[in-house]
């Protein structure tokens, strides 16, 4: 998980220079949108195995 919010602290660092080309800043914004949906999932997840027993 520490992996998956690094790479969201690198896709807003890109996003935000200013000489980044429209089409490559959407791709990103559209990975950081998919990044943040697999973090949710993975943490639902969690949660929902964290209170089982796992014996």
């Amino acid at each position: 998980m520490q992996r998956a919010h690094e790479q969201l602290a690198q896709i807003d660092t890109d996003c935000a220079d200013p000489h980044l080309p429209h089409p490559i800043r959407r791709r990103l914004e559209l990975c950081r949108a998919s990044t943040e949906q697999i973090i949710q999932a993975h943490e639902a997840a969690s949660g929902r195995t964290a209170g089982k027993d796992s014996t």
